[in-house]
């Protein structure tokens, strides 16, 4: 996932220093108005560049801020039980309910559950993207392994490390000989 924040330079800066702070009103004359002195041209580029100088230390704060709080990455994590590939199966469906996802998909032949739910992952855009879970059980000679990820939403910044540890503890409340063999938190 990639998460960027980009500024068109046309959108930044329109042309000449033309905002206005009335109908038809510039900057140039509204400082005419308020000192009695017409605007030199070095008066406008001064204005100018504090303005760029500005929207930059602003533009950098933004992005710093950005920078620092990041984009959530998916959690995820595989786990190896010598118990049955049914009863791992039930039990990952199981484990689902009870930290409150909403079971979306199920397939006993190919091991896939899928759930979502509105967790506390905080995120720029419309607050009702779910996080979503997939859980893949597989068949392992005479035992079976567990492959998780917790999803974030899109733009979501923070951390799924929660959701994650959430549900591998009521997997394996379930699944009591439940070993990590790998694991990669958000």
């Amino acid at each position: 996932m990639t998460c960027a924040v980009s500024v068109s330079p046309a959108a930044a800066f329109p042309s000449g220093l033309e905002w206005g702070y009335g109908k038809g009103e510039s900057v140039d004359a509204r400082s005419e108005e308020m000192s009695g002195q017409p605007v030199t041209e070095d008066g406008r580029r001064f204005r100018q560049t504090i303005l760029v100088v500005r929207l930059a230390v602003g533009l950098s704060l933004l992005g710093v801020m950005y920078g620092l709080t990041g984009c959530a990455d998916t959690s995820k994590g595989t786990f190896r039980t010598k118990s049955g590939y049914e009863e791992t199966f039930r039990s990952a469906v199981e484990a689902l309910n009870s930290v409150g996802f909403a079971v979306k998909a199920s397939d006993v032949n190919t091991g896939v559950v899928s759930g979502e739910k509105t967790a506390l992952v905080r995120w720029y855009g419309r607050t009702t993207t779910p996080v979503r879970i997939n859980v893949t059980v597989k068949r392992v000679e005479t035992r079976a392994e567990v492959d998780i990820a917790v999803v974030p939403p899109e733009l979501a910044y923070g951390s799924t490390k929660i959701i994650f540890d959430d549900y591998v503890y009521a997997l394996k409340s379930r699944v009591s000989d439940l070993a990590i063999v790998s694991v990669q938190e958000g």
